[in-house]
């Protein structure tokens, strides 16, 4: 599984699981979190009903099989009910003002790619393409290099700035690559790509000059600098 929860008290390891969703509670700051197939202590109720907080951290897996915490949070525990394998948890997450805000949508891509399931990313609503741009990058990396001397990028269905880099990043590092997420980012990659290529690359950019979003204005600066080992062809 490339997802791992754990939920802990102090040092010790309460419950751990694979499947974790987050649902809001109207009108509250509550959240409910529910858990499948956990492994728990056996007196896990007890231990609900004694210490008011626990502690969560989310680890996923990435391309190369390094775990990395992607969300910590102490989380205050108003009601809780377990059924089985699974646990319903009701209460407050407290997340640190320097930490990353959690996103289920992020949780679910890498409960899909647990599945190796593909997902089609420009068919998703906006904030769920930036939930899958972000993971790219989390199971990817920024990359340093490109594995082929020659590109031809058909840009039709680009409709708006993370159509074009998550594009970027199906097209030349294939499914889950990651190329950025602003043109900063991607400009950032391409002259760090540039800088350890050792033959020249030909990129064409088809039906470029048709499509229109946010960023292209940058993009257009961007691919039409010259670059030592890289040259744009657009159309």
């Amino acid at each position: 599984m490339l997802i791992n929860i754990k939920i802990k008290n102090e040092e010790d390891i309460l419950v751990e699981s694979s499947n974790i969703r987050m649902y809001p509670v109207e009108n509250r700051f509550s959240k409910k979190f529910i858990l499948k197939d956990c492994s728990y202590l056996k007196d896990i109720e007890k231990v609900f009903i004694d210490f008011d907080f626990v502690f969560f951290i989310i680890e996923v897996l990435n391309k190369h099989n390094e775990s990395a915490i992607m969300y910590s949070f102490n989380f205050r525990i108003e009601d809780f009910k377990i059924n089985q394998n699974n646990i319903h948890l009701l209460g407050v997450p407290i997340i640190d003002y320097d930490a990353n805000n959690y996103d289920q949508n992020v949780i679910d891509i890498f409960m899909k790619w647990s599945e190796d399931k593909v997902i089609p990313f420009l068919s998703l609503d906006d904030d769920y393409k930036k939930s899958y741009n972000y993971s790219c990058l989390i199971w990817s990396g920024a990359p340093d290099e490109f594995n082929d001397s020659s590109y031809n990028i058909d840009l039709s269905l680009v409709k708006s700035d993370i159509d074009f880099y998550n594009m970027m990043g199906d097209y030349f590092f294939g499914n889950r690559g990651y190329f950025g997420h602003d043109s900063y980012s991607f400009e950032d990659i391409l002259d760090s790509i540039n800088r350890n290529l050792k033959e020249k690359i030909i990129i064409v950019f088809k039906r470029y000059s048709e499509i229109s979003f946010q960023d292209k204005i940058f993009i257009d600066k961007i691919i039409r600098k010259k670059y030592q080992n890289i040259k744009f062809e657009i159309y």
